[in-house]
């Protein structure tokens, strides 16, 4: 496993917290890995087969096996959504369907919060 700064991820998880926020109170969108910080200083890839891995990811870490990346987490039901809403124009997206986007992506934060402190007492 490689090593990060704590301080590098200090910032990538603070700057996560900021992106999930603004899809909270913006509804701004979500690049899945693309522009999450955490995954930027994480992900890699097997050598082998070159399957995904979150290596030393504090999310990750949180997965019974220690291998899910984001598996298992709140962002499995959040992607799910905004992958059928992406599908649609915006006048068809209700409000009931941005509501619940809204909440999940508020179960996603409240998840990556939990995370953060769990890892500032180094439980993770």
């Amino acid at each position: 496993m490689r090593t990060r700064k704590r301080e590098d991820v200090e910032r990538a998880f603070k700057h996560s917290l900021r992106k999930w926020a603004g899809i909270i109170v913006k509804l701004n969108k979500d690049g899945g890995a693309g522009d999450c910080a955490l995954c930027s200083i994480f992900i890699g890839r097997y050598p082998h087969n070159g399957a995904t891995v979150c290596d030393g990811c504090p999310i990750s870490q949180r997965h019974p096996k220690g291998y899910g990346c984001c598996a298992d987490t709140p962002y499995n039901e959040f992607y799910k959504l905004a992958s059928y809403l992406a599908l649609k124009r915006d006048d068809e997206i209700t409000d009931d369907e941005i509501a619940e986007y809204r909440e999940l992506a508020r179960k996603e934060l409240a998840f990556l919060i939990e995370t953060y402190f769990m890892w500032k007492k180094g439980m993770l």
